[in-house]
């Protein structure tokens, strides 16, 4: 430790510097509340990031109490309790190219071609539309709603699903085709006997005639 002057007139001029030290903290760093450029930084951050949540707002909102505490998180609500979906969004597209192709823009501009929600692409309605009458009638899922209960679906996803349903099609115009082959067989067939019953009621009228009759 280093031994400094005891002198009235050194500890006085110590304690002048310390006080203008303490004077600049308290007006730049002071609690959110001083006019240094830190401080507007951090109320400018925290607007960015969580402004508004909070169930009680204050005119002070970042000594409110948040809704992000203990393990609920900003992240937690956005990609779960993990670092593992937040490491699949980090290739250079982000989160909005996960949910998006790359080339998505309609939520990124302004005009009535902008206007649509998510909602309304995906279900042609808003939420208090379409997803409320597919509930009403007890399909409380999208899934459901496509394949009516859940026992038509399995452990199979959408995409088998539809897999399914077009075997399904392939199978039966196999059989149509099958079928139609077929008949024209019974046709060519039938056209066949008529033939051979023409040709014999000309060869009985021809014997008939031979004989006079």
């Amino acid at each position: 430790m280093v031994e400094t002057s005891a002198t009235p007139a050194s500890v006085a001029a110590r304690l002048s510097v310390t006080e203008q030290a303490v004077q600049w903290v308290l007006e730049h760093l002071g609690g959110g509340e001083g006019d240094g450029e830190t401080a507007e930084l951090l109320k400018k951050l925290y607007k960015a990031m969580v402004l508004n949540a909070s169930d009680h707002p204050t005119d002070a909102p970042w000594e409110d109490a948040l809704v992000y505490t203990g393990d609920f998180s900003l992240h937690v609500t956005l990609f779960g309790l993990d670092t593992s979906n937040t490491k699949v969004c980090q290739d250079g597209k982000g989160f909005y190219s996960r949910v998006f192709s790359d080339n998505e823009q309609r939520w990124a501009g302004t005009g009535s071609y902008y206007a649509s929600s998510l909602a309304g692409d995906v279900f042609g309605e808003s939420s208090t539309g379409y997803l409320d009458r597919i509930r009403s009638q007890n399909l409380r899922s999208l899934a459901q709603a496509v394949f009516k209960t859940s026992a038509n679906i399995g452990s199979k996803t959408i995409i088998d699903r539809i897999a399914d349903v077009q075997a399904a099609v392939d199978e039966l115009a196999d059989n149509i085709e099958t079928e139609v082959a077929r008949i024209k067989a019974d046709i060519t067939a039938l056209k066949n006997r008529v033939t051979a019953t023409e040709l014999d009621i000309s060869n009985i009228k021809q014997r008939l005639s031979n004989g006079g009759l």
